[in-house]
């Protein structure tokens, strides 16, 4: 198994290349997977990632893990799973609406309502939940 700085590297690379989330310097991103070099030079672009980075936080906090890169936290982040599932949907509602109600305005209770009602904290839930409501995708908000 990777570590969790290198599995975060190789899984946040795809988006990341096409422009979807995370900072500009995708080559440093593919350069950290593909060397298997987890130093703090990727620790830093993955705070960078503006979407992930803040769920790695709190599925780390909901489980007692100091580091949001633990392999762990990554792979609930990434793929779903225990840690993932032991974040409570009102934090997540809660996180939700602190991170997205703003730019989503009123439909951001579309968000809050897909947390409460058992979504976890994971890439997917970003993706279908929360791109959607809030014009994060290249072609705006969706209906």
């Amino acid at each position: 198994m990777s570590s969790g700085p290198i599995m975060f590297a190789r899984y946040a690379f795809p988006p990341n290349a096409l422009g979807l989330c995370g900072p500009d310097d995708h080559q440093a991103l593919l350069d950290h997977a593909d060397s298997g070099a987890s130093d703090g030079g990727l620790a830093e672009l993955a705070r960078g990632f503006e979407g992930a980075w803040p769920y790695l936080e709190l599925i780390a906090g909901a489980n007692g893990v100091r580091d949001p890169l633990d392999a762990r936290v990554v792979e609930a982040y990434w793929l779903g799973g225990l840690l993932a599932s032991r974040v409570r949907p009102t934090d997540l509602a809660h996180h939700a609406a602190q991170r997205f109600e703003r730019s989503a305005g009123a439909d951001s209770g579309r968000i809050a309502e897909a947390a409460v009602g058992g979504l976890t904290p994971t890439h997917g839930f970003h993706v279908f939940h929360v791109y959607p409501w809030t014009g994060l995708l290249r072609s705006g908000r969706q209906e």
